[in-house]
């Protein structure tokens, strides 16, 4: 029994047809993987660069950039010119109500007043009298006021007793103090146009204490 041929040829071209869309959609198929890989790794590698670039302005700076100081580095400065000039002011009264001046010496850690701009303690002595005198230049009078307070706090902390409590009159800002044989009067004054200035006399003699006291109130 013999087969058609038309048949033959029809069943022939339905898998030609089937074929050809078969590999029509592989295609298509690989076509959008392969899109959907691109994507992946072109935002993989925009991501990556975008993250290596904030790292680097974060850590690195640029050529252009030049490191800050460090922020007490104008305070230390100013604080060494401020104390080299209280040395010389100091230096030019070598002689105060009688006592002559023995040493000038620095402060730098242990101040009287922990915010001034310098600070310096000159020695003088009388007749086997001894009369520390601690000079201290501040910033502005609000300043000076606040660290007068403290400094007297400081004080009292350490076993000290208040003679006379803290006063403010005539542009002054006053007080006194003993701890031990040791009795101190403090002061502050901030005249128009002139440097604001903090002062600590301490003695173990009170006569001493007050001639050196007359003494800088004459100017003598």
């Amino acid at each position: 029994m013999n087969s058609d041929p038309q048949t033959g040829k029809s069943s022939n071209a339905t898998f030609i047809i089937l074929a050809i869309v078969g590999v029509v959609i592989l295609v298509f198929a690989a076509l959008i993987i392969a899109g959907a890989v691109g994507i992946f790794l072109y935002t993989s590698r925009a991501t990556v660069s975008e993250s290596s670039v904030r790292e680097s302005d974060l850590t690195r700076p640029t050529a252009t950039q030049s490191p800050e100081p460090p922020a007490t580095a104008s305070r230390t400065t100013t604080s060494g010119n401020k104390t080299e000039a209280l040395i010389e002011a100091i230096k030019q009264k070598p002689t105060i109500g009688g006592f002559a001046l023995q040493n000038v010496i620095p402060q730098q850690s242990n101040r009287a007043f922990n915010n001034s701009l310098g600070e310096v303690k000159g020695v003088y002595t009388a007749n086997g009298k001894t009369v520390l005198f601690v000079v201290a230049e501040m910033e502005h009078r609000a300043r000076a006021t606040v660290e007068f307070g403290r400094m007297i706090g400081r004080e009292r902390a350490r076993g000290a007793k208040v003679t006379e409590q803290i006063r403010v009159k005539d542009g002054t800002i006053n007080a006194a103090f003993e701890n031990g044989n040791t009795k101190s009067v403090a002061f502050c004054n901030w005249p128009d146009k002139a440097p604001v200035l903090c002062h600590v006399v301490g003695s173990d003699d009170e006569k001493a204490l007050i001639e050196f006291r007359e003494g800088l109130a004459s100017g003598r």
